[in-house]
């Protein structure tokens, strides 16, 4: 099977790009423009290993949301 995988995140998704940071996952300079309902919307590429055993449980750091008191 393949080792490594490759996945396009919305570029101004911070908690996506942070959950992929967390499994491992880096930006591999590759980035594309959809069309967005007549908005361009720009995704990057992030590239990482296949490791089944690791999966990345999200925190609230990751949702970019106010904590609330």
């Amino acid at each position: 099977g393949a080792a490594r995988g490759v996945a396009w995140v919305p570029e101004r998704d911070t908690a996506s790009r942070r959950f992929w940071e967390r499994a491992g996952w880096e930006p591999d300079g590759t980035v594309r423009a959809l069309d967005a309902g007549g908005r361009p919307l720009r995704e990057i590429r992030v590239a990482g290993d296949l490791d089944l055993e690791f999966a990345p449980e999200p925190t609230l750091g990751d949702l970019d949301l106010p904590l609330l008191s």
